[in-house]
C-alpha cells in the first residue's frame, strides 16, 4: 500500500532538508579553522545537530500526518 504524503508533511520535508543542509554548511565551516582535528570538530557539531533536527523532523511529519486521518476519519 502506497501512502501519501500531505502538503504539510512535504513541507515539512522540504524544511528538514534544507536545515541538514544549513547545519552541514555550518559544521564544516567550523571545521575550516582546525586543520588539525577537522575530522573531531566535524563530528562533534554535525552529528548531534544533524540527529536532533531528524528525531524533531520525523515528529513533526508524523504529527501532521496523523492530525489529517484524525479529521478524515470524523468527517
Amino acid at each position: 500500500m502506497k501512502e501519501k504524503y500531505t502538503t504539510g508533511q512535504k513541507i515539512a520535508v522540504a524544511v528538514l532538508d534544507l536545515l541538514l543542509l544549513m547545519e552541514l554548511t555550518f559544521s564544516i565551516y567550523l571545521c575550516h579553522g582546525h586543520s588539525d582535528g577537522m575530522t573531531l570538530v566535524f563530528l562533534k557539531t554535525y552529528i548531534p545537530l544533524a540527529l536532533v533536527t531528524v528525531v524533531a523532523g520525523l515528529i513533526v511529519i508524523r504529527r501532521l500526518g496523523s492530525r489529517t486521518i484524525a479529521t478524515g476519519e470524523a468527517a
